[in-house]
C-alpha cells in the first residue's frame, strides 16, 4: 500500500501513546483531530493497518476508533474494502449550526446575567492566546484556542456537557469553519467578534451578547457556497449538483423510447451500440467537478492507490492520472448518476429491469500521452453465471477517431473466451499474434459528450494512445443483471448488505441464473495487481505498444 495522508501527516516514526488513555481513545482523538483540522482531507483513504503500525498496537482498537468516527459521520467504512474520510455534508453542517446557535445564544444570555470577573478574565485569556497564535502563524493552534474560548463560555454557564454533546455531531460544521479560517483576515475578524461577545457579557447586555454570537457563528455558513467553489472536492455535492438534484425532472422514460428496436438489434448482433443524450450538460458538469477534485488529489502521490492509478509520466508537479477506480463507491455524484432514469431505461431494454453495479472506473486519456489498453474481454476478468453483463461508456468528452476511442470487434461477443494468460499467469490481454483475431475488423466507437456506448461483457475490445491535442475521459459503469453472479465467489463482494447496496434498479435476488458460456478463470492472478494497466504491463507482445515515458510526454 502506498503511504496515506495519515502516514505523511504523522511521519515515519512510531507514535507515543499518552499515559492513562486507552489505545481506542487515543487513536480516535488523534485521527479526529486530523480530520477536523483537514490534515486528513475529505476523501482520503485511511489504512487501519498503517495506523496500527504507527501506534504499535493491534488493528482491533483501530477498528473500534474508526467505528466511533463513523458514528459521527467523519469516516465512511466499507467492510472488507476501505475506510475513508467523509466528504463534508453541508446539510448536516447546517443542522448542527442551527442547534449550536440556539444553545449558545441561551448560554450568553445566562452569562450576561451571572458571569463574574474571573470568568471574564478566562475568556480574555483565550482571546489573548488567539492573538498570539495569529502572530505566530499557527493556524491549528489558533483554531484550538477558538474552540477553548467557546468551551469556556459553556463551562462558565454550567452546561459543559452540552458542548461535549455538540462535539460528537459537529464534525462537518467544524471543517467548514476550518476552511473559513484559512484566510488570515478572517482570523482577525474572529478575534474582534470574540472581544465583542466578552464586552457584551462584561456589561451585562443580553441583547448585545445575543447579537454578537449570531453575527459570529453565522459567518462561515453564510459564505459556504464560496468555500465550496474553492474546495469542490471536499464536499459531498458540488454547488451545481446540489441544485441539479432539486430541479431535474426524475420521470422515468420507457425503455423503448431510449433504445429503439433497431438499436437493440445492433447491440444483439454486434455486441455494442451507442445511444446519444443519455446524460445532460448539467449531468456532465457535475461529473466534471467531481472528477477534477479526484484528479487534484493525485498531486501529492508518488504511487498508485486503491482509488488513483497514475500515468507512467506522472510527477507531483504535473499530476497525471490514467484511471480513477470505483467512482460509484468513492464519490456520491457518480453514485447518483448511475441511477439516472435514462440510463436505467437503456439498461432495462438491454439486459433487464433488475440491475446491479458490478464495478466502475474512469479512464482518462490525456492529450498526446494517454495510455493505451491492450485487446481483451471483460469476461476474462470476471465471468458470471450468465452473460447479461455489460459496460456503459459515459462520454465525458467527445470520443473521436484520433483521441484513443474504444475499439470493438463486431460479433466477438458470440465467440470463444480467449486466453488472457502468459506463461501460465493471467495478464489481462490476448497475444495479438496467436489469438487468431482479425483486428482489421475493429470499429471505432465515437460519439458526442453525454452519449453512452454499451458493450457486451464478452466483446473483444481495446483502445490506442490518445494522439490528439484534447483529453478523452470515459466513465465506465460495469452493470450486471441482478441474477448474474460473479463466479469468483461472494467473498469478493463482501457482505450481503454490501451486495444489496450495489443495486441500482429493481430487486436483488439470491438465486443466480446459470446459462452455458465459455469460461477461463483469471487464475493464477497477475504478478502486478491493481488495475488492467498494471497487469497488462507484463505482456511481452503488445498490439498498441508501451505508453510514452515522462520525457517523451513533455
Amino acid at each position: 500500500m502506498p503511504d496515506s495522508s495519515f502516514e505523511r501527516a504523522q511521519g515515519g516514526n512510531l507514535l507515543r501513546r499518552e499515559p492513562g488513555i486507552s489505545a481506542v481513545q487515543q487513536v480516535y482523538e488523534d485521527v479526529r483531530h486530523q480530520i477536523i483540522n483537514l490534515t486528513l482531507e475529505p476523501g482520503t483513504t485511511i489504512s487501519k493497518n498503517q495506523v496500527a503500525q504507527k501506534y504499535g498496537i493491534s488493528p482491533t482498537p483501530v477498528r473500534e476508533a474508526m467505528l466511533r468516527l463513523g458514528e459521527e459521520g467523519l469516516v465512511n467504512i466499507l467492510p472488507q474494502s476501505r475506510t475513508s474520510v467523509s466528504l463534508i455534508d453541508i446539510q448536516q453542517a447546517r443542522e448542527i449550526h442551527f442547534l449550536r446557535l440556539s444553545v449558545e445564544v441561551e448560554v450568553v444570555r445566562v452569562l450576561a446575567k451571572s458571569i463574574e470577573k474571573p470568568g471574564v478574565d478566562e475568556l480574555k485569556a483565550w482571546i489573548h492566546r488567539q492573538s498570539t497564535e495569529l502572530k505566530a502563524g499557527d493556524q491549528s493552534a489558533f483554531k484550538l484556542a477558538d474552540n477553548h474560548f467557546h468551551e469556556e463560555m459553556f463551562e462558565q454557564a454550567g452546561v459543559q456537557g452540552l458542548m461535549r454533546l455538540l462535539d460528537t455531531r459537529r464534525g462537518h460544521y467544524d471543517r467548514i469553519r476550518g476552511l473559513f479560517l484559512m484566510v488570515q483576515v478572517r482570523r482577525k475578524t474572529v478575534i474582534k467578534e470574540h472581544r465583542a461577545i466578552v464586552a457584551a457579557l462584561e456589561s451585562g447586555d443580553e441583547t448585545a451578547a445575543e447579537a454578537a454570537v449570531r453575527k459570529h457563528l453565522g459567518k462561515s455558513l453564510a459564505i459556504v457556497d464560496d468555500i465550496r467553489d474553492r474546495y469542490p472536492s471536499y464536499f459531498l455535492y458540488a454547488k451545481h449538483f446540489d441544485t441539479l438534484l432539486r430541479s431535474s425532472p426524475m420521470t422515468t422514460p420507457s425503455p423503448e423510447s431510449i433504445v429503439n428496436d433497431e438499436q437493440l438489434a445492433e447491440y444483439q448482433s454486434k455486441g455494442f451500440v451507442v445511444i446519444e443524450d443519455i446524460f445532460s450538460a448539467d449531468d456532465i458538469k457535475a461529473m466534471d467537478e467531481a472528477m477534477a477534485g479526484l484528479v487534484e488529489s493525485a498531486r501529492d502521490l508518488t504511487d498508485h492507490t486503491d482509488v488513483i492509478d497514475l500515468e507512467p509520466s506522472h510527477t507531483p508537479e504535473n499530476p497525471r492520472v490514467r484511471r480513477i477506480k470505483e467512482p460509484f463507491l468513492n464519490h456520491p455524484v457518480f453514485h447518483e448518476m448511475a441511477k439516472r432514469p435514462k440510463l436505467i431505461a437503456a439498461l432495462t431494454r438491454l439486459i433487464g429491469p433488475n440491475l446491479r453495479m458490478h464495478g466502475s472506473k474512469i479512464n482518462l486519456k490525456s492529450a498526446t500521452f494517454g495510455s493505451p489498453v491492450e485487446w481483451h474481454q471483460d469476461w476474462a476478468f470476471y465471468p458470471h453465471t450468465n452473460d447479461d453483463v455489460l459496460a456503459v461508456g459515459v462520454m465525458l468528452d467527445a470520443m473521436t477517431e484520433d483521441n484513443g476511442p474504444l475499439l470493438c470487434i463486431p460479433g466477438s461477443h458470440k465467440g470463444p473466451t480467449h486466453d488472457h494468460h502468459q506463461e501460465g499467469r493471467f495478464i489481462g490481454a490476448v497475444d495479438p499474434d496467436t489469438s487468431g483475431i482479425d483486428f482489421s475488423k475493429a470499429e471505432k466507437i465515437t460519439g458526442k459528450v453525454g452519449s453512452c456506448s454499451f458493450h457486451h461483457v464478452r466483446m473483444m475490445h481495446g483502445s490506442g494512445q490518445n494522439t490528439s491535442g484534447k483529453d478523452r475521459r470515459l466513465l465506465l459503469l460495469q452493470v450486471a443483471a441482478a441474477d448474474a453472479w460473479d463466479i469468483r465467489g461472494m467473498s469478493r463482494i463482501g457482505s450481503w448488505e454490501q451486495f444489496e447496496a450495489t443495486m441500482i434498479a429493481g430487486d436483488v435476488t439470491n438465486e443466480p441464473r446459470l446459462v452455458p458460456a465459455p469460461i477461463r478463470l483469471p487464475f493464477p492472478e497477475p504478478e502486478k495487481k491493481g488495475s488492467i494497466y498494471e497487469s497488462q504491463s507484463m505482456a511481452k507482445n503488445k498490439f498498441f505498444g508501451a505508453p510514452p515515458s515522462s520525457d517523451a510526454a513533455e
